[in-house]
């Protein structure tokens, strides 16, 4: 995709400067032709931090988190303080033009150039492989690069990129002072090494996730716009082509993410920013985004929107976006790829998280919390009055079959959210940000949830270690998804655990989503074969059933089947499960074959848990459908209809 372009690319860079990303500070025309309402917000809120005082970030704080092993520390907090206050003061500057927030601006770009460190706590310890240096505390510059510290030097080299003449105007030494800090910071440690895991460039090294494109975007910008050895900054961008590359690779022709929507922003999206900072350092010459990979990347966010701002949650993810996506890029990854669909679902997304910021006490343009994402603030401020421009349409996709990663989509017309929207899914249970749930599902009715996935708890050091499948972390889990447990056994994570023998079809009247999911579950559940299959009828009354068929090994009556749900339920018959209305939705009616179960509504208590009751409220029920009888095979059938 992007490799192919690599000579061109480089043989236009060392012919020719880079061409401007963005109008420079000078161009005062473009900078007052941006939004004057925008424009006033902006300023308004940098003039409440003239004079502001730079949170200190303390040595045992960094040491903290290896005790809690719980993300989002104070210093983790202070840190992404000190980034986003110079986002928004470097923006305000290049709007009003005038000087009024340099003294601040060079105030944070120096407590930054100080920090011993830009990497985390959470990633020293993953990053940081010699056994010599003390994992636990920040230490002297890094050769190590990790998410913060390649989106710290993006900052810096936009900072540099709009306020260089501004700098030296006060004090060349600012400006080689930021020059420095790339350079052994990001420049020479990303040149030195192909050892960073998320290189993918070698043999330990794996390029799946999204460090892979969400770094190699942020060390583009810097080697493009921040690197002043052209010598060094044609062997970056050389190498960040081929490290990139190895991550589109990855992504299967369909364009699927396997870590879901949320992580689709970080991941897909980043590869659109590298992408798009090419093409335009190039003078828009080379024409990168002419692929068909690249465009079903772009498809993929859409095909799992849901409706009334939720998205398909699997993986480590959220269902609702509360105002953390980026609508400005989605818009322009639409423009790219020549999908109006993307440009609409951009459009929808930025115009509902503008209405939100009047519940906001802070205007942020990016609208994800991150106003140091430079690249994403300003082009949203450039593309402002397109972003609002009215006569859109939001895509609700009937139908998607991302065989790539073995995603289905489902509802019951093509352009309207109202009736099932079903999503279901095969896979593996070693994807990226895994949860084991191969053959699990999500159910909605007019937008809003039937049948869920709970989502992701607080990111902590155990999250991530052997102990994520754990009782403790049970949203990984298996069986709170909704899916069969077997012998009481949940299923296993494993690569080897997968979906087999996938069959789909859809038209007008059904669609049909058939796996086999024996091989995800442990030897001592004692299955055999164990067959699931989704069915959506469309024509006539519609309704979405389940059915599993399977064999096992030996008898046993430890046998349940689990359906997680936001919703109240009651019994009201052996045969029959009720699931409340929920805001406009109706009611919905599970029906189970009669006289088979004990069925057991647990109540999970999700107060003290904002990530999760902020999606579901504050319970959650886990519905226990539990086989009454010794079996050794068998089929249940699990059928969905609207309440009458």
């Amino acid at each position: 995709m992007l490799i192919q372009h690599r000579p061109a690319i480089v043989e236009y860079l060392q012919k020719n400067h880079a061409k401007d990303t963005f109008p420079r500070y000078e161009d005062r025309q473009a900078w007052e032709s941006t939004s004057k309402d925008i424009q006033k917000k902006i300023i308004d809120n940098a003039d409440a931090l003239l004079g502001y005082e730079w949170p200190q970030l303390k040595a045992s704080e960094y040491l903290d988190f290896y005790e809690s092993g719980v993300h989002g520390s104070p210093y983790h907090k202070r840190f992404m303080k000190r980034r986003n206050i110079l986002g928004e003061l470097l923006m305000a500057e290049c709007i009003q033009g005038q000087g009024k927030y340099m003294k601040d601006i060079i105030n944070g770009v120096f407590c930054i150039c100080e920090e011993s460190t830009w990497v985390v706590p959470q990633h020293n310890a993953i990053l940081n492989k010699k056994e010599v240096i003390d994992k636990k505390t920040p230490f002297r510059r890094t050769e190590h690069i990790d998410l913060f510290a390649a989106e710290t030097a993006s900052l810096l080299t936009w900072c540099n990129y709009f306020l260089r003449n501004q700098f030296d105007a006060i004090s060349s030494n600012i400006s080689q002072r930021i020059d420095e800090e790339l350079m052994e910071r990001v420049i020479k440690p990303y040149l030195a090494s192909d050892e960073f895991h998320w290189m993918g460039l070698s043999p330990e090294s794996h390029s799946a996730g999204n460090w892979n494109p969400w770094i190699n975007c942020n060390c583009m910008v810097t080697y493009m716009y921040g690197c002043q050895d052209q010598n060094l900054k044609i062997q970056g961008i050389k190498k960040i082509i081929s490290s990139v590359q190895t991550y589109l690779d990855f992504i299967g022709d369909d364009g699927g993410c396997n870590e879901g929507p949320v992580y689709w922003t970080v991941a897909a999206g980043m590869a659109f920013d590298l992408m798009d900072i090419v093409y335009r350092a190039t003078d828009q010459t080379i024409p990168i985004f002419d692929d068909e990979k690249f465009k079903n990347m772009g498809k993929y966010i859409y095909r799992l929107y849901i409706g009334d701002n939720n998205y398909v949650n699997f993986a480590d993810a959220p269902c609702k976006d509360t105002g953390g996506r980026d609508g400005g890029l989605l818009y322009r990854y639409g423009v790219a790829s020549g999908d109006q669909k993307l440009m609409d679902l951009g459009k929808a997304v930025f115009q509902r998280n503008i209405v939100l910021l009047g519940q906001q006490p802070q205007f942020q343009l990016c609208l994800s919390g991150n106003t140091y994402r430079t690249n994403w603030n300003f082009w949203n401020l450039f593309k402002y009055k397109d972003l609002m421009a009215e006569g859109y349409q939001v895509p609700y996709v009937r139908d998607a079959y991302i065989k790539d990663v073995q995603v289905v989509v489902a509802r019951e017309s093509q352009g309207d959210p109202r009736g099932f929207f079903l999503c279901a899914k095969g896979g593996h249970n070693h994807e990226s940000h895994n949860h084991n749930d191969v053959g699990h599902f999500v159910l909605y009715h007019d937008e809003q949830p039937v049948c869920i996935d709970p989502g992701a708890l607080p990111y902590s050091l155990d999250y991530f270690n052997e102990n994520r499948y754990s009782l403790t972390h049970w949203v990984t889990r298996s069986d709170y998804h909704n899916l069969p447990i077997i012998n009481g056994q949940p299923q296993r994570p494993s690569i080897e655990a997968a979906a087999s023998k996938l069959t789909y079809s859809s038209d007008d009247n059904a669609m049909d989503f058939q796996m086999d999911i024996e091989d995800c579950y442990p030897d001592h559940a004692q299955v055999k074969s164990w067959h699931r299959a989704f069915h959506y009828q469309r024509k006539g009354q519609s309704f979405v059933s389940i059915d599993d068929t399977y064999s096992l090994k030996t008898k046993t009556a430890d046998l349940e089947w689990v359906f997680m749900t936001p919703r109240e339920v009651s019994v009201i018959e052996d045969g029959a499960i009720v699931f409340g209305t929920y805001k406009d939705s109706a009611s919905i009616i599970m029906a189970v074959d009669q006289g088979l179960y004990d069925i057991v509504v647990e109540a999970i208590d999700l107060k003290e848990i904002p990530k999760l009751s902020a999606d579901w409220g504050d319970t959650l029920n886990r519905i226990r459908l539990i086989n009454k009888s010794d079996e050794t095979s068998g089929q249940r059938k699990f059928i969905f209809n609207v309440s009458k």
